[in-house]
Formats: structure tokens, sequence, C-alpha cells
């Protein structure tokens, strides 16, 4: 899914969750501006469709005008009747365009202004009880077994060493 798990580690606990914190609040602002951009670009490209499919259609509705006031009588004239369907159609076509393009920039403008949560917290941030980073256990764990070996490896130096200075005596 879109869950992410932020964690942050640093050797101060409260710096560690304010810095969370500080970053959840600047990916909701990012988000916020970020939707706010996209939808800022809807609604001019729906308002220049409208002002587009308006000057259409009045271009067409003056067809239709000028078309049944040039001719009163096309009822015996199918070429006429043909006529003046089509421009009939193209008005209609346009009408159910320009409806559409207004439905559509109603409900932008009502996303617009609902106040939407873009990053949702299920967990906030807290301080944790303890550091981290440095682990004294792993740190103490690692300078035994290493204090050890080296132990071990000196004493292997050393009785080699010895070895060598009986054989030469």
């Amino acid at each position: 899914g879109s869950f992410y798990d932020l964690k942050i580690s640093s050797t101060d606990p409260i710096f560690s969750r304010d810095f969370a914190i500080a970053l959840i609040e600047e990916l909701d602002s990012h988000q916020r501006a970020y939707n706010d951009k996209k939808v800022g670009e809807t609604v001019q490209f729906i308002v220049d469709r409208i002002s587009d499919t308006e000057k259409k259609l009045n271009a067409a509705e003056e067809a239709l005008k000028n078309f049944r006031d040039r001719n009163r009588r096309i009822e015996n004239s199918p070429s006429l009747q043909l006529e003046q369907d089509r421009l009939s159609r193209e008005v209609s076509v346009l009408i159910g365009v320009f409806t559409s393009l207004k439905s559509q920039l109603e409900t932008v403008n009502i996303e617009k202004v609902k106040d939407l949560d873009y990053v949702i917290v299920l967990d906030p941030p807290e301080a944790p009880l303890r550091p981290s980073k440095p682990n004294k256990r792993t740190i103490y764990i690692f300078t035994i077994i290493l204090g050890i070996g080296l132990g071990i490896i000196f004493a292997f130096i050393k009785e080699y060493l010895d070895n060598c200075d009986d054989k030469e005596r």
C-alpha cells in the first residue's frame, strides 16, 4: 500500500522527534501546494474550454436563428429540413458540452474548498526512552571479542618468538 514507516536515528531523542514532526509537516505542505497547483491548472483548462464552447454555441445558435429567419416554410423541402436538423444537432451537442463543462467546474471548485489531509499520521512521532545509537551492549561485546582475539594472537606470537630463541641457542 501507500504506507511509509519513518525512522530517524540520532544521539538526541528530542531532536529525532522534532525532526520527524518537521519532516511530516513539510511533506504535507508540499503535497497541498502540489494539489493546489494541479487543481488551479484544471480550473484554468475548464474555464478556457467553457469560453471556447460558449463562443461556438453562440455562433451555432445564431446560425440556426438565421436559417429559420430565412426559411420560414421548410415543410416541403427535405434538404432544408436536413439542414435545420444538422444545425439543431450542432446546437444540442454544444449545449451538452457546455453543461458538462460547467458541472465539472463546479465539482473542481468544491474539491478545491475541501480541506483534505494529504499526509495522515497513524502514530505521531515520539521521543524514544533511550538513544538508539550508540548501542553500548554491542560495543562492549565487540570490545571483549576483540580483546580476546588480540590476546590469543599476542600469545601465539610470544610463543613463536620463545620457540625461535630456544632453537637458536
